[in-house]
């Protein structure tokens, strides 16, 4: 992947998975979500690498990506749960692969591309943004997926939907 063509790369990072969406000249493409193959064992390199190999697959054939977008993490106060150093990790995945797969890395927070609302609401607002072929794209998607993970892939679309509309 050496050519710079006009696709974009979508990713909604996590430590374990990684919602992911790719779009040729404005158009949905592809779209999916990765998991760790082993979840038990977390290194941060190994998780990029194996990412990074895997999406990289996922892109069939399209070359490197003009423009990478990222859910920036953001810590909530009093709302934010868990090891709050996950969200570096998470961050770093983003970036990392963002850069590795596309010449431009761009982040939104949550509230940039999608505001204070549950992840529900999110997907039903891409059925009113998609075109057919591209809902159809998604739902092929989230039809293979368990469904614990097709927020991951609907917030990736979400999020390179906002981008495509910035520009």
């Amino acid at each position: 992947m050496t050519e710079e063509q006009d696709n974009l790369l979508a990713l909604d990072p996590g430590r374990r998975k990684c919602g992911w969406a790719i779009f040729q000249n404005g158009t949905l493409f592809g779209c999916g979500v990765l998991r760790l193959k082993d979840a038990q064992q977390f290194d941060l390199s190994d998780t990029i690498e194996e990412f990074t190999v895997r999406l990289a697959k996922e892109m069939k054939g399209l070359q490197l990506c003009k423009v990478s977008v990222v859910e920036r993490m953001r810590i909530y106060p009093g709302r934010s749960k868990g090891d709050l150093n996950h969200l570096l990790d998470i961050q770093a995945i983003g970036a990392a692969l963002g850069a590795k797969l596309a010449v431009d890395v761009r982040l939104y927070h949550p509230q940039q591309w999608k505001g204070n609302v549950k992840k529900e609401v999110t997907a039903n607002r891409l059925k009113g943004v998609l075109s057919e072929d591209e809902l159809s794209v998604l739902q092929e998607s989230i039809q293979d997926t368990p469904k614990q993970y097709h927020s991951d892939i609907s917030d990736a679309v979400a999020i390179g939907v906002y981008h495509l509309r910035q520009r």
